[in-house]
């Protein structure tokens, strides 16, 4: 409770200093989900709504991890790259960067959208939706693979180190020394390879589904201009957890039907490289998502068991076919 009432009375200073409001009863302010890397709150005011996050310098996990709180100024970033680069449709507009507070405010998505990640949960599959995001997320990479203004300005990749590579990536590495050199063979093609605009938290959590049909893609914190293969390995991931949560071979095909569209619609030369890359790079993230600083909050133990020693096999045998992945999983699924 002291931290909820702490992150409204720091919203109510940012709107007093942009001038929205005069006095803190003038805005309905509710906190909204997600908050453990940034203060999210919806504010309603002057007949608006919108969503203000500031940026934690902290994230909210059990374990130390520190991120430079500018990460959310790259959010605002790559949500206007977006826009620019496939439409306006797939982001919430930005409507406000406070740089010297590490904040920024954003279209609200209404109250009638969902959440990806809380319908699937919920067993509600829709199959048309991965097939969308799918095909969304491959016009990014291909449209940003020659866009020089986002290689310039999404070069810096250090913000994708602290919030991936570091806390993911290497704290396995760490934490399973038998399987570390496999780790960090992964680690060096995702950091040396430079392609496509990544957008680093593509997870169902981040997929909002809008109540007139749309999807937004939403928290792009950890963007960059690096290897694509990051995205997928890491939707997928979710994906599969969920299959394993659920014991749901549905889900399951959801993502059967995800990887497939991406790869039929991305562009690049070397996409069965990619492909592969993107396998191993998901074993490493299948792993990270039970044994990294931020574990899923909806496994059971025997689950988390059950995805450490999948993992823990592919990663040993750098599998990069994704059907053995697959075959992995369907013997826990009913």
């Amino acid at each position: 409770m002291a931290l909820q009432l702490d992150d409204l009375k720091a919203v109510n200073e940012l709107l007093k200093s942009w001038g929205i409001i005069s006095r803190e009863d003038e805005a309905k302010l509710t906190i909204l989900g997600g908050g453990v890397s940034n203060i999210v709150v919806k504010v309603s005011a002057c007949d608006n709504t919108w969503v203000v996050k500031k940026a934690l310098p902290k994230l909210r996990v059990s374990d130390e991890w520190i991120a430079k709180p500018y990460r959310v100024l790259i959010e605002a970033s790559c949500l206007e790259t977006i826009a620019r680069l496939i439409g306006q449709d797939y982001v919430p507009k930005v409507l406000k960067i406070d740089a010297m507070n590490y904040a920024i405010m954003i279209e609200y998505a209404g109250d009638a959208a969902k959440v990806w990640k809380s319908e699937l949960l919920k067993n509600v599959i829709e199959s048309s939706i991965p097939l969308r995001v799918a095909q969304a997320i491959a016009r990014l990479h291909n449209a940003s693979t020659a866009d020089e203004e986002s290689r310039i300005v999404f070069w810096d990749a250090e913000n994708f180190f602290e919030l991936r590579i570091d806390p993911y990536l290497i704290t396995i590495a760490k934490r399973h020394p038998d399987i570390s050199e496999r780790v960090r063979e992964v680690i060096k093609f995702l950091t040396d390879t430079r392609l496509a605009l990544v957008h680093g938290d593509f997870s169902p959590k981040n997929i909002l589904l809008l109540s007139d049909g749309r999807f937004w893609m939403i928290d792009p914190e950890p963007a960059h201009f690096g290897n694509p293969v990051f995205d997928i390995a890491f939707c997928i991931n979710h994906l599969l957890l969920k299959a394993i949560h659920l014991s749901s071979s549905r889900v399951l095909n959801i993502a059967r039907l995800f990887w497939k569209e991406y790869w039929s619609r991305v562009e690049f030369n070397n996409n069965a490289e990619l492909e592969e890359q993107a396998v191993k790079t998901l074993s490493c993230l299948m792993l990270a998502r039970v044994d990294g600083k931020s574990p899923v909050e909806y496994l059971s133990d025997k689950d988390r068991s059950t995805v450490r020693s999948i993992a823990k096999h592919h990663i040993a045998s750098a599998t990069d076919d994704i059907d053995e992945v697959y075959i992995s999983l369907s013997s826990c699924l009913r």
